[in-house]
C-alpha cells in the first residue's frame, strides 16, 4: 500500500511538471549528466526484468499492428484493384503520395514504425522545420549524401553550392523523404495483399507498368512471387479490359460523325530466336494502322454539311458544271503571293538575309581559323 501511494505522489509529480514517464525515462537514459546517476544505475540493472514486462505488453501493440493491417487491407479502404474492370480513369487518378497519406491515417502506428525503421542510419523522417540553429549536418554521411543526389539535377546541385545552404539542406531531406514514402507503401502494399488478395492497388499498377515497358515474363513472375506486381495471367485480363473500354470509345467518338481518320502502312519484322529449316519463311510484316482524331475548335454536325457543295465540285461528278470549277493552282503559284523586289542596291531578300549573315558572322566572331593547306605525296 505504501508503495502505491509513492506511485501516485511520483505521478502526481509527473502531472505538475509535465513530462510524462516515458520521456522522463529517455531522457534519464540518454542524457550524459545521469550516467553514474543511482536511478540510471538501478534502471540498468533492472533492464532485463524491465524487457520482459515490455515483451508481455508488446501482444497488445502486436494486436494493433494485426488490425491496421487488416483495415488496410478491408474492401472499405478502396484499396482494392480489379484487374477486370481495369479503367484508363483509374491508371490516370493513381498517385503514390495518395495512397501513402490514406495509408497513414487508416494505420499511423505501423506508418510510424516504418518510418523509424527505415530512417535507422539518419535521424527519422525529418522536416524544414526540425533543422537546427547550426544547421543540420548533411554531410555527416557523404555516401548517403551522394546516393540521394544521384536522382537530382546537375543544375540543382550547383544551384545548392552555390546557393543558399538551408535551401539545399532542405531540398535534400524532402528527396529522402520522397524515397522513405515509397518505400513505406510499397511494403505495406506487400503486407495488404499477404492478407487480402484483392488489395492489390499498387501491385496492379506496377504490373500494368511492366507490361507496356515489355518487361520479360521471368521478370514479372520474379516480382509477382515478391508480393510488388501480380500475375501476368492478371495483367492479361487488365489488358483485355482496358482494349475493350478503348474498342467503346472508340465506336462512341465515330458515331458522333465529329472525327477525322488517319491511316498509315508500316512494317515490322517478327524475327525468331530460333531458326530451323521448317521455318524459314519471310519474318517481315506488312501492316496498316489506323487513328482516330476527335475534331476541336467546337466543331458541330452543321459546320460539315457541305458534301453536297464538294460533289458539285468535283472531278468525279459526271453533271460537273465548268462554270463552278475552280481553277487549281500549283507550288509555284504560291511563289507569287509574296514577289520578291529588289531594294536600291540591286540585292533581293535572299540576298539581304545572307548579308544580315555574314555581318553578324563578321563582328561576332573575331577568331579566324587557318586554312589547312592540302599536302601532296
Amino acid at each position: 500500500m505504501e508503495t502505491t501511494d509513492q506511485v501516485d505522489a511520483i505521478l502526481e509529480a509527473f502531472d505538475i511538471v509535465g513530462i510524462s514517464p516515458s520521456e522522463f525515462i529517455i531522457t534519464l537514459l540518454n542524457d550524459s549528466c545521469y550516467i553514474n546517476h543511482k536511478t540510471v544505475t538501478n534502471l540498468r540493472e533492472s533492464g532485463q526484468y524491465l524487457a520482459e514486462l515490455l515483451v508481455v505488453q508488446s501482444d497488445v501493440v502486436q494486436g494493433r499492428y494485426v488490425r491496421e493491417v487488416q483495415i488496410l487491407s478491408a474492401k472499405e479502404s478502396g484499396y482494392h484493384f480489379s484487374v477486370l474492370n481495369t479503367s484508363v480513369e483509374q491508371l490516370e487518378e493513381f498517385d503514390i503520395g495518395v495512397l501513402g497519406r490514406g495509408m497513414e491515417v487508416h494505420a499511423p502506428l505501423l506508418w510510424r514504425l516504418l518510418d523509424i525503421l527505415l530512417s535507422a542510419r539518419g535521424k527519422g523522417h525529418i522536416s524544414s522545420g526540425d533543422l537546427p540553429d547550426g544547421g543540420y549536418d548533411v554531410d555527416e554521411d557523404d555516401e548517403a549524401l551522394w546516393e540521394e543526389l544521384g536522382d537530382l539535377d546537375l543544375q540543382e546541385i550547383v544551384d545548392g553550392l552555390e546557393g543558399d545552404m538551408l535551401k539545399k539542406k532542405n531540398r535534400i531531406i524532402a528527396h529522402r523523404n520522397k524515397l522513405t514514402t515509397i518505400k513505406k507503401v510499397v511494403i505495406l502494399s506487400i503486407l495488404m495483399q499477404s492478407t487480402n488478395r484483392n488489395s492489390n492497388a499498387l501491385q496492379s499498377i506496377v504490373g500494368i507498368f511492366l507490361q507496356s515497358a515489355h518487361a520479360p515474363q521471368k521478370v514479372i513472375d520474379t516480382l509477382a512471387r515478391m508480393g510488388v506486381s501480380v500475375s501476368v495471367d492478371a495483367i492479361n485480363a487488365a489488358v483485355t479490359s482496358l482494349s475493350a473500354e478503348s474498342h467503346r470509345a472508340i465506336h462512341a467518338l465515330g458515331r458522333t460523325l465529329l472525327a477525322s481518320y488517319a491511316y498509315d502502312n508500316f512494317d515490322v519484322d517478327l524475327k525468331k530466336t530460333v531458326h530451323t529449316v521448317s521455318e524459314s519463311e519471310d519474318t517481315l510484316v506488312h501492316l496498316t494502322s489506323g487513328l482516330l482524331f476527335p475534331l476541336q475548335h467546337s466543331v458541330t454536325r452543321e459546320n460539315l454539311r457541305c458534301s453536297k457543295t464538294l460533289w458539285e465540285k468535283s472531278p468525279l461528278n459526271p453533271q460537273l458544271n465548268p462554270s463552278t470549277v475552280t481553277v487549281k493552282g500549283g507550288w509555284k503559284d504560291l511563289l507569287q503571293l509574296h514577289p520578291d523586289s529588289l531594294n536600291a542596291a540591286g540585292l533581293s531578300r535572299r540576298d539581304r538575309v545572307n548579308q544580315s549573315v555574314l555581318k553578324y558572322r563578321a563582328t561576332t566572331h573575331t577568331k579566324v581559323t587557318p586554312a589547312r593547306r592540302l599536302s601532296r605525296n
